[in-house]
């Protein structure tokens, strides 16, 4: 079959979502290197004056959920 290491599952997704357009940042097995990246993605994509609406999650496939989510129109109430 395939002998790629491309094809590697992460546990950990860093993503974002602006205007309901979805992207990764970052995929790791690391929790503290997703962590990281969950925290400098706010710092750079959820500016207080920003009109765009942006989530920010951080993904745990093993336990299928959640483990950080940021919604900047949750913030702005």
């Amino acid at each position: 079959m395939f002998e790629d290491d491309s094809f590697d599952m992460f546990r950990y997704e860093v993503g974002i979502i602006v205007n309901n357009n979805r992207d990764t940042i970052c995929a790791t097995n690391d929790l503290e290197t997703a962590n990281n990246f969950y925290e400098a993605a706010i710092k750079k994509y959820s500016p207080a004056n920003d009109i765009n609406h942006t989530i920010i999650f951080l993904y745990d496939y093993d336990k299928n959920t959640n483990i950080n989510y940021y919604d900047n129109e949750l913030e702005r109430s």
